[in-house]
């Protein structure tokens, strides 16, 4: 009874990372600038690059894919 009270709260804690990791990938162009110090031509210009990935709602940028910012700021090139 112990172990599977155990072995069930590990899998709790594993599920709740994987969901907290799905949740916050994309951020608005703000708080990235408000994070990270990016103004948002910079943000534009990797995002015209080829260099982040965006969510768009029309033609303005509404999410950016907070991975592939810090990959950038890295100095790697994130994967597609």
């Amino acid at each position: 009874m112990a172990f599977g009270s155990l072995l069930g709260g590990v899998f709790q804690r594993e599920r709740k990372g994987v969901l907290m990791a799905l949740m916050k990938t994309w951020y608005t162009p703000e708080e990235i600038e408000g994070q990270f110090g990016i103004g948002r031509g910079r943000l534009t210009q990797w995002v015209e690059e080829g260099l982040v990935r965006v969510e768009r709602e029309g033609k303005k940028i509404s999410k950016v894919n907070v991975d592939d910012v810090r990959l950038v700021l890295q100095g790697e090139k994130p994967r597609s």
